[in-house]
């Protein structure tokens, strides 16, 4: 499999939501109401629910469940990549902004009482969690003894550690 090049980290993200747009849809949130008709019969409507600010609610709803494997099949990429753009400081904002969508819907399936197979969802979160700590931590640039110092005497000039006692 030839593997797909990005121009630009915009090229990219633009890339990463569109995957996300094909596969969920952004829809009102109603709800039933019911009233007594002129013939004194009751009537359910369907109207919109609205925020506290007086616009209508809306709720992003998953026609399937966005992963970090459909994304790979979508750019034409393999995981590992994706795993290698999410390492490199050009890419590394808008995969962690991809990351960040699917972290937040296996957040909000976790969350849903009517939702199946949790356990599977806290594996994929746990996973997911974990890469992306992986990619941050190598993106981390290496200080040397004197910028520790300076940090721990900015940090004690500032009252966020006690030089007595260390913490």
């Amino acid at each position: 499999m030839k593997e797909r090049k990005f121009r630009s980290a915009a090229e990219f993200a633009a890339l990463c939501d569109d995957y996300f747009k094909s596969i969920s849809a952004v829809v009102p949130v109603e709800r039933e109401e019911w009233e007594k008709g002129a013939d004194g019969k009751w009537i359910k409507r369907t109207v919109p629910v609205t925020a506290r600010s007086g616009c209508p609610m809306t709720k992003l709803e998953w026609f399937t469940p966005p992963t970090v494997g459909g994304l790979c099949a979508h750019l034409g990429i393999s995981r590992h990549t994706f795993s290698a753009l999410a390492k490199s400081a050009r890419f590394a904002d808008a995969a962690a902004a991809a990351r960040a969508v699917i972290t937040t819907y296996l957040e909000e399936r976790i969350s849903d009482p009517e939702a199946r197979n949790i356990k599977g969802v806290q594996l994929s979160l746990e996973t997911l969690t974990a890469a992306a700590q992986k990619d941050e931590a190598a993106q981390a640039v290496p200080m040397t003894n004197a910028e520790r110092a300076e940090l721990l005497r900015e940090m004690i000039e500032n009252g966020f550690i006690d030089a007595d006692s260390g913490t």
